[in-house]
């Protein structure tokens, strides 16, 4: 290790353990995001299979849309955010409820359970939908 003079014995542990950390945290960086500009993006195989079981509506995916000539489903991304938005108010309501329950706090527990059950059941009917289901037939046709 560096002897560093104007550190106090005990801090100079923490300060090797931050170089550490610096260097882990911004040399990879450095390296993989000028490889990802200077290098051919062409797709994968395991990307084009991925995307022919997803049809993932996303501008990067476009490429891979072209490709393949299999078009995205329109309306999905608005699904997704009304998904991801109605999962976390199950998965808020579930923990706060379960845990106003464990310290005895009724009245929050009878907000939040109710609105974790009711979250989860319109999740379990956003992913049981017609987007999926659609896709799912799609997929098995090919």
């Amino acid at each position: 290790m560096v002897n560093l003079p104007n550190l106090e014995p005990d801090m100079a542990g923490w300060f090797h353990f931050a170089v550490r950390v610096f260097i882990l945290t911004f040399a990879p960086p450095l390296i993989w995001i000028p490889y990802a500009f200077l290098t051919k993006r062409q797709p994968s195989e395991s990307a084009i299979s991925f995307y022919k079981k997803m049809r993932i509506a996303s501008f990067g995916w476009a490429h891979i849309e072209k490709m393949t000539g299999l078009p995205s489903p329109k309306g999905e991304f608005k699904m997704n955010v009304v998904g991801w938005l109605v999962t976390c108010f199950a998965l808020y309501g579930i923990l706060l409820g379960s845990g106003s329950l464990i310290f005895q706090q009724w009245g929050q527990a009878a907000v939040y359970l109710p609105i974790g059950v009711v979250a989860s059941i319109y999740t379990w009917k956003i992913m049981s939908g017609s987007t999926f289901k659609s896709l799912n037939e799609e997929n098995t046709e090919e």
